[in-house]
């Protein structure tokens, strides 16, 4: 009696791991819907045309947080936005546990983020302010910079081309000492590579002489990845 005792509670302890362990895995996640929204200007409410949107994909493994995926898109005439619907095929990817999508950059040339978003929360709203950016241009030229730490998933890096020209032409127009053209060249330097899905979660090494470093671009690259 002890003995068949011992293996029921036995067999309900390897049940009872069993469906803590399952009950831990992530569920896998393959299909992710469009994401619609809209920029408006911070002070007039009026639609933002042209205005780019990012958002990127991220998931934990353990208790690591990764990126796997980013896209970019422009506003139309109305300010309004569609992250494109997004089926994932990576194995190793689909399965990061409390995975999640959220807009990341939203950027106009000369313009700069409001603090209206954190004031209002109007991001639940999938509304997005920005602000005219009155600044000094080497705060502007760093603002830039900052803007381009939104890499490191994957191939996918290779949407933010576009974006990552964008705000090189910004930087080239306001730019005059040799320091801010450096960081305007570093700006297109970083875009280029995002041709040859560089890993920027490693430190980059840019060439003195960036425009002679430059590949030249080949119109046949895809600049975006599905």
């Amino acid at each position: 009696m002890k003995s068949a005792q011992t293996l029921i509670f036995a067999f309900m302890m390897v049940l009872t791991a069993t469906l803590i362990i399952a009950g831990c895995s992530p569920m896998p996640i393959r299909e992710w819907p469009a994401l619609n929204g809209k920029v408006l200007d911070a002070n007039t409410e009026k639609p933002i045309e042209g205005a780019y949107v990012v958002a990127i994909w991220e998931g934990y493994g353990g208790h690591n947080k990764s990126c796997f995926h980013v896209e970019a898109v422009t506003t139309d005439n109305q300010g309004i936005f569609k992250i494109p619907e997004w089926y994932n095929t990576n194995e190793g990817t689909v399965r990061l546990g409390s995975q999640y999508r959220h807009v990341s950059v939203v950027y106009k040339n000369g313009d700069q983020w409001s603090d209206r978003n954190y004031r209002e929360q109007s991001q639940l709203k999938g509304i997005y302010y920005l602000e005219e950016y009155l600044g000094p241009v080497n705060n502007r030229l760093k603002y830039l910079s900052k803007l381009t730490q939104t890499t490191g998933c994957g191939k996918s890096d290779r949407n933010l081309h576009t974006l990552f020209m964008a705000m090189h032409s910004e930087a080239i127009t306001i730019a005059s000492t040799p320091k801010e053209k450096d960081l305007a060249k570093n700006l297109r330097y970083r875009a280029e590579a995002l041709l040859d899905s560089v890993d920027f979660s490693r430190p980059i090494r840019i060439p003195k002489d960036v425009n002679r470093a430059l590949p030249a671009q080949d119109p046949k690259k895809p600049e975006t990845v599905r």
